[in-house]
């Protein structure tokens, strides 16, 4: 077939759509800035502690997906850090809301996704509640699935994730993510563990042996 046929029939294709797939296998890709870390909280602070998780935070309230769940994310974090000890949400939340408006709880979780640090240092009624030494908060800031004219489809991820000290009401580490996969056949789920394990890696203190886990 002359060139300028070949030229013209891939543009068609193209613009058709129907450009045979090209199947890639590439592995997640994931780079951790850790953006904010104060002078005290070291590795032997953040040992042996008990962690409250919440659910992942979005724009639009607390996320209801399971890959996002924090019984998702306690399940990386013991993995990855056997020596912490985990508390759940809905123990947290059910405590609160026995006491409190469903609506005072959701502004709060607003408040921390927005960065509100006042507003959420002086939520004394939600501090008084919680149990355990820290709190790990985490924001989906950004998620996106593209399918791409060669038929793979390429994830991109932004989340921000914050430990806080409950008694204190002070955030203590903060930290950025930028995730990718370009790859096929692996779900969301596994992406977005991959994700928080990269996290829980940059946290002070010793990870645990299985650190290559395929999630």
């Amino acid at each position: 077939m002359p060139r300028q046929y070949i030229a013209i029939f891939t543009v068609y294709l193209l613009l058709s759509g129907c450009f045979p797939a090209v199947r890639r296998e590439v592995g997640a890709s994931y780079g951790v800035t850790v953006a904010y870390a104060t002078t005290s909280f070291t590795g032997d602070k953040f040992s042996g502690v008990t962690v409250l998780m919440l659910p992942v935070l979005t724009a639009g309230g607390s996320a209801v997906s399971a890959a996002l769940s924090p019984g998702r994310q306690g399940e990386v974090l013991q993995k990855v850090r056997p020596d912490l000890h985990v508390l759940f949400a809905d123990r947290f939340e059910n405590k609160y809301l026995s006491m409190h408006s469903a609506r005072s709880l959701s502004d709060f979780y607003g408040r921390l996704y927005n960065n509100e640090v006042v507003a959420v240092q002086t939520s004394d009624s939600v501090w008084k509640t919680m149990e355990g030494a820290y709190l790990f908060v985490s924001k989906l800031k950004y998620a996106a699935a593209i399918r791409g004219f060669d038929g793979n489809i390429r994830k991109r991820l932004s989340i921000e994730a914050e430990i806080w000290d409950i008694a204190q009401s002070e955030a203590v580490w903060r930290a950025e993510l930028q995730g990718a996969d370009d790859g096929i056949g692996r779900s969301d789920d596994a992406f977005m563990a991959g994700a928080f394990a990269a996290i829980f890696l940059k946290m002070p203190g010793e990870a645990g042996a299985d650190t290559e886990t395929d999630w």
